[in-house]
C-alpha cells in the first residue's frame, strides 16, 4: 500500500513539474539545460520516490525495533540501559551535522547527472553533426569527464555515510565492555539486545542518509515546481502560480477579422545577454490591419525579434505593443498566441504521424479538415505516394522528412489553426523553386484578409508585400513600397544591390 501510495504521489509531482517547465518563459529556456530538467523530472523524482516507500518502512522499522531493543535493555539492567543511552545525544549531534554535508554534497551531485544528461541530449540531438565534424572522441571525453566528477563526488558522498556509520557503531556497541559485572544469563540477554539496538541504530543512520538525499533530490524539483513563470501562463495545471491578473480576451467577438499591430517604443534585449540591445532603444512600427508586410534587413538587426515579441515570449524592457488597441501585456498569452500562426525557418516536427502534426495547429480538427489543409499547403503531394499516407511516421523531429516536407506541414498547421495574423519567417526558405511557386500560390489564398508579417531576405518574397520595412541597428529606418525603397538609394536599395552583386 505504501508503494502504491509513494507511486501516485510521485507521479503527481512529475505531472506538477513537467507543468511549472512547459509553463515558464522563454527566457527561462535560454539559460537552463534540457538535460538538467529531464534529470530532475526523472532522477530526482525517483529519490523522491525512494525516500516515501523504501526508506520510509526502513525508518519506521528501525524506530520499532530501537524502541523494542531498548525496552528490553532497561528490563535486563537499567544501569547499563541508561549509560548506553547517554552515547545517543552526541550520535544525533553530529548526525545532524552530517546530514546537511550529505545534504549539500548530493545535490551537488544530482546537478552534476544533470549536467551529464544535458551533454548526452546534445548530442543525440546533434549527432548528424557530431559524425560529419569527427567529434565522436571530443563528445566522449566531455560525457565522461562529467560522469567522473559526479562518480567522485559520489565517492566523498560514501566516505562521509561511511565514516558516520562507524561513529554510530561505535557509539552504540561501547558500553558492552561494562557487561562483564552481569551474571552469565543476564549477559548473553543483554549482549543480544545491545546487538540488536545497535543495529537498529546503525540502520537508523543509514536511512537518515539517504534521506538527505531524497530531501536535496526534492530541493531541485519543487525549485522547478515553485518558480513563478516570468510571463503570467493560463495554463491550467499552475494557474494558482501566475499573477493574479483577470483573463481579458477582446478577440472574442472578432472572428477572422484581420487585426492591427502597433510597436511603440520598443527597448528589448534577451536576458541571457542584457548587456546586448537588440531592438530600440525607440523601435516603433505601425502595421495596419490586412496589410502584408516585410521585414528586412542585415543579420542581427532584431527581425526574428519582433515575431516573438508579438507573440509575448519575452518581456519588453521598454515600450508596449498593441494588438488591435490593446496592450498585450493585458491579455492572456494564450488568448493572444491563439490569434497568431507561425511557419518558422527550422520548423520542429514532433514524433507521431504527418496528420498529428498538421493538428498541432489545432488540436480539435476533424480528419477532413487536417487532409484540406493537408491539401492547400501540398502535403499531399508527397504523403499521397506514401504507404500510410497521413498517417505516415515522421519519426523523431521529422528526421523521415525532407527540409521541405517539414516545412510544408509547418505550413498547414497554420492552414487549420486559421489565425487573424501570420507570421511567415522565411517560410519557403527550404523549398526549391516548384514547390516555393505552389506554396506561394496556397500563401496567397491563407493570407488573404489577415495582417501578415514577412521575414524576409529573397527578393520574391519582399516584392510580395504591401509595404517593407528595413531594420538596422535594432531600429526601423526606413518604410515603403519596393518601388518606393529602390527609388531612395537608400539602406534597402543596399541590401538589394548585395544580393544582386551590383
Amino acid at each position: 500500500m505504501l508503494n502504491i501510495a509513494g507511486n501516485r504521489i510521485v507521479s503527481r509531482i512529475r505531472r506538477q513539474l513537467f507543468a511549472s517547465i512547459i509553463s515558464q518563459e522563454s527566457a527561462y529556456f535560454d539559460e537552463a539545460k534540457s538535460g538538467d530538467l529531464i534529470s530532475r523530472l526523472s532522477n530526482d523524482s525517483w529519490f523522491i520516490k525512494s525516500a516515501m516507500t523504501t526508506e520510509a518502512v526502513s525508518l519506521l522499522r528501525g524506530v520499532v525495533m530501537s524502541v523494542g531493543s531498548t525496552s528490553l535493555l532497561f528490563y535486563t539492567s537499567p544501569k547499563l540501559a541508561v549509560v548506553s543511552l547517554l552515547s545517543l545525544p552526541p550520535v544525533f549531534l553530529a548526525a545532524r551535522s552530517v546530514g546537511r554535508t550529505l545534504k549539500k554534497k548530493q545535490k551537488e551531485v544530482q546537478d552534476l547527472h544533470g549536467g551529464a544528461t544535458n551533454i548526452a541530449e546534445e548530442v543525440f540531438g546533434g549527432i548528424k553533426t557530431v559524425q560529419l565534424f569527427g567529434a565522436e572522441e571530443l563528445e566522449y571525453d566531455r560525457y565522461a569527464t562529467a560522469i567522473n566528477t559526479a562518480h567522485e563526488m559520489e565517492i566523498q558522498v560514501g566516505k562521509t555515510k561511511a565514516a558516520f556509520d562507524g561513529v554510530v557503531h561505535v557509539a552504540a556497541n561501547g558500553t558492552l565492555v561494562l557487561a562483564n559485572q552481569m551474571t552469565a544469563g543476564d549477559l548473553t540477554g543483554f549482549l543480544m539486545y545491545s546487538l540488536l539496538m545497535a543495529g537498529n541504530v546503525s540502520s537508523l543512520s543509514g536511512t537518515y542518509a539517504e534521506m538527505m538525499k531524497s530531501i536535496a533530490a526534492g530541493g531541485r524539483v519543487f525549485d522547478v515546481i515553485d518558480r513563478v513563470p516570468g510571463i503570467p501562463s493560463s495554463f491550467r495545471a499552475t494557474r494558482d502560480q501566475a499573477d493574479e491578473r483577470p483573463i481579458h480576451n477582446p478577440f472574442k467577438h472578432g472572428g477572422h477579422k484581420p487585426l492591427s499591430i502597433s510597436f511603440q517604443d520598443i527597448e528589448f534585449s534577451y536576458p541571457a545577454r542584457p548587456d546586448v540591445t537588440v531592438l530600440g532603444p525607440r523601435m516603433s512600427l505601425v502595421i495596419n490591419a490586412g496589410e502584408n508586410i516585410a521585414l528586412v534587413g542585415g543579420s542581427g538587426s532584431g527581425k526574428s525579434t519582433v515575431a516573438l515579441l508579438l507573440s509575448r515570449l519575452y518581456n519588453l524592457n521598454g515600450g508596449k505593443i498593441l494588438v488591435s488597441g490593446h496592450d498585450i501585456e493585458d491579455i492572456d498569452p494564450a488568448i493572444l498566441r491563439a490569434q497568431i500562426g507561425v511557419v518558422s525557418q527550422e520548423p520542429l516536427l514532433f514524433a507521431g504521424s504527418l496528420a498529428d502534426n498538421i493538428r498541432y495547429g489545432r488540436a480539435d480538427a476533424s480528419d477532413e479538415d487536417v487532409v484540406e489543409a493537408a491539401r492547400a499547403a501540398h502535403v499531399t503531394h508527397f504523403s499521397d505516394s506514401l504507404p500510410n499516407g497521413l498517417d505516415t511516421q515522421v519519426g523523431h523531429r521529422g528526421a523521415q522528412l525532407s527540409g521541405g516536407q517539414r516545412q510544408r506541414v509547418a505550413i498547414a498547421r497554420v492552414f487549420l489553426k486559421d489565425p487573424p495574423i501570420v507570421v511567415l519567417d522565411e517560410a519557403t526558405s527550404a523549398l526549391d523553386a516548384r514547390s516555393e511557386y505552389h506554396i506561394n500560390q496556397a500563401l496567397k489564398t491563407m493570407t488573404k484578409g489577415r495582417t501578415v508579417i514577412s521575414i524576409a531576405h529573397r527578393l520574391s518574397t519582399i516584392k510580395e508585400a504591401d509595404r517593407i520595412a528595413v531594420l538596422k541597428g535594432g531600429e526601423v529606418v526606413e518604410t515603403g513600397t519596393f518601388e518606393e525603397l529602390v527609388r531612395s538609394k537608400g539602406a534597402f536599395h543596399k541590401l538589394v544591390a548585395q544580393q544582386l552583386h551590383l
